[in-house]
């Protein structure tokens, strides 16, 4: 059985309803409709060794068209980089209509105005992501309505970038981030740390930790939206220790973390524990969340 932490009282669900009702008469728009169409729905970016990136950024093979369905409520649309995923937003940058130059997505950025049809957005990455071969993903989520389609950007390195001072291995010991909030408003560590050990035999890299709000593990509990309760990103810090020395503590998560090697030559290990602080509106149970581990070779 799930207990809040302070049980409500009809009279502050009142005022409360009183509040929302009197923000929604005179503007009339809270519950608008918005539909937008994106397409296509995702884009690449590619690294080769053969080609040369003299500017630090590879391009995207096709740009992304965003335009207003018929009848859809119009506002002024921001996007920004999800910041849980494989690239870190800082390094993922965008062209619009309504800006001169690229803008970082590491933030919100216009990407359709109330005024316009239709815009054409163009997408870039920087090379210092680039470090061994693969294939990477990250989402374009939009900030300010929710419900709208997302923008897949992939990212491939068909080769290991011929740049960067050699190979660096990135392995991760331990599970999901599991916060047992069960006694009211507190500072709770999670159930386990989490490891991330870097093999390199140089420290031109870089390690970024970002993560997703750990959310309610119980689905039959929804909020008055229909959606899981989580624990706000802002609430989220870690205590990081770097081959058993503290080097971070109370760090906040939003935006990410980034770490760079010492001075140590060998294995770099991090361990990584999780504290969520809690509420009294929040609900008591178990959340669920995840941490986020990238490495990028420093250039």
């Amino acid at each position: 059985m799930q207990v809040l932490y302070r049980k409500p009282r009809k009279i502050v669900f009142l005022m409360l309803c009183l509040f929302v009702g009197h923000m929604v008469a005179p503007g009339g728009t809270w519950g608008a409709s918005y539909d937008v169409n994106v397409a296509p729905d995702n884009t690449k970016v590619m690294f080769k060794e053969s080609e040369s990136y003299d500017d630090g950024y590879g391009y995207a093979n096709s740009h992304l068209g965003i335009k207003w369905q018929p009848g859809s409520a119009r506002t002024s649309l921001y996007y920004q980089a999800d910041s849980s995923m494989d690239i870190p937003p800082e390094y993922v940058e965008i062209m619009t209509p309504y800006a001169n130059g690229w803008q970082r997505l590491n933030g919100p950025v216009l990407v359709l105005s109330e005024d316009s049809e239709s815009a054409v957005l163009r997408i870039r990455i920087s090379t210092k992501v680039w470090g061994p071969k693969g294939e990477w993903v990250t989402y374009l989520r939009c900030t300010n309505v929710s419900g709208l389609p997302l923008m897949k950007i992939r990212l491939e390195a068909k080769d290991a970038n011929p740049g960067a001072s050699g190979p660096v291995t990135l392995s991760i010991h331990g599970g999901d981030v599991r916060i047992d909030a069960l006694t009211g408003p507190a500072t709770y560590k999670a159930k386990e740390s989490i490891t991330a050990i870097v093999k390199a035999d140089h420290d031109n890299w870089i390690m970024k930790i970002t993560g997703e709000a750990p959310t309610l593990s119980d689905d039959s509990i929804r909020d008055p939206w229909g959606d899981s309760p989580v624990i706000s990103l802002e609430d989220i810090t870690l205590d990081i220790k770097r081959n058993g020395t503290l080097v971070a503590e109370n760090r906040n998560l939003v935006g990410g973390i980034s770490l760079r090697p010492s001075s140590e030559t060998g294995d770099q290990s991090f361990e990584v524990v999780v504290k969520a602080l809690t509420k009294w509106e929040t609900i008591a149970g178990e959340y669920r969340g995840r941490l986020v581990f990238t490495v990028m070779a420093e250039q």
